[in-house]
This record gives structure tokens, sequence and C-alpha cells, in this order.
């Protein structure tokens, strides 16, 4: 029994370094070539380079502050992208 674990967890431990998913997912975030909108693809690097000091909400503020909205037209949903885009009552402190 102790035989077949070993070959298991052997076996499971050389498969998962010769995964590709990784790689393409970095490649993919890189490339605004790609991107349905490349200007805002450059803008997010950019944004994300400017505020990769900042941490948590201070970081997601910092780089929503720097972005430009989207273009509503390339979108899946065009109507949902555009009531996304109207301001948002604040929300009350508690």
């Amino acid at each position: 029994m102790k035989k077949y674990a070993f070959l298991l967890v052997t076996g499971l431990s050389t498969a998962l370094p010769c995964s590709p998913v990784a790689a393409q997912s970095v490649q993919s975030i890189d490339d605004c070539g790609k991107a349905r909108d490349p200007a805002r693809c450059l803008a997010l690097q950019q944004a994300r380079f400017e505020c990769k000091e900042k941490h948590g909400r201070d970081k997601h503020l910092c780089i929503s502050a720097r972005l430009p909205p989207p273009d509503c037209k390339k979108a899946v949903d065009p109507l949902r992208c555009e009531e996304r885009l109207k301001p948002q009552k604040p929300l009350r402190n508690l």
C-alpha cells in the first residue's frame, strides 16, 4: 500500500510543474495589443506600476483613480456597461 501511495505522490509532483497554464495567463496580461480595449489595458499597466507600493484598499483606490472609463461600445453587454458607469449613491457610514 505504501508503494502505491509513494507512486501517486511522485506522479502528481512531477506532473504539476509541466502545466503551461501559469505562463499563458501572465503572457496574456502583458500583451495589450490583443486586448479588447488596448488603451485601457496600457493605462492599467501604468497604474499598477505607479501604485505598486500601496496595499489593500489604498492600492485599489489608487489604481481605479488612474483608469479611464471603459469603452462600452466594445463590451459584451453595452447596456450593463453604461449602467455601471453612472454615479452611485455613496454608502452610509456605519
